[in-house]
């Protein structure tokens, strides 16, 4: 049993019984969607959901190192990944590669399979350095390749710190209340 602070995310696909019953809620399991009726419109615009308030994750699926932002170490869902991509767009392989290569199936089932995120961020941790962004340009920075969140981070403001002299390793934050 893990329980440690991270979330689970179910799959599109699975969005059936269990996701619209409450089921994570229920048992205190935290999942990226949130309970909140008034979701902030950074968040709904992180995750892909653009104006709508329903929990639309089109940049987690797109954006698989988003899943380690959000602290999504397990992933549920009654989907399998294909072995063979060549009936796929060039696109759908690449999002299919990467969920691939960061989900591991560790409890296969006939109806839901629990994947595990073995790259997934520490839900609070320290990284040395930073960089200036404005409000329209963040998503874009955190959705290019080049964008290490273990090294950085994005802010609107300058701090008026200086910026470390040399890269440091990131380093986890004890959550004491």
């Amino acid at each position: 049993v893990d329980r440690s602070l991270n979330r689970v995310f179910v799959f599109p696909q699975s969005w059936g019984s269990h996701y619209s019953d409450n089921y994570l809620w229920y048992n205190a399991i935290q999942n990226p969607g949130g309970a909140s009726p008034n979701p902030l419109r950074r968040y709904l615009n992180f995750i892909g959901a653009g104006a709508s308030v329903m929990f639309v994750p089109n940049n987690l699926i797109q954006y698989p190192a988003f899943f380690d932002l959000l602290n999504i170490k397990y992933a549920v869902g009654n989907l399998s990944f294909p072995e063979d991509l060549s009936k796929y767009d060039a696109s759908s392989q690449r999002i299919i590669r990467s969920l691939k290569n960061r989900f591991r199936l560790i409890s296969p089932n006939s109806g839901t399979n629990v994947y595990q995120n073995d790259s997934v961020l520490p839900r609070a941790y320290i990284v040395a350095d930073y960089r200036i962004a404005g409000e329209n340009e963040i998503l874009d920075i955190l959705k290019s390749p080049g964008f290490d969140p273990r090294a950085e981070i994005v802010l609107e403001d300058d701090p008026g710190l200086p910026h470390a002299p040399a890269k440091l390793p990131m380093t986890e934050a004890r959550i004491t209340d």
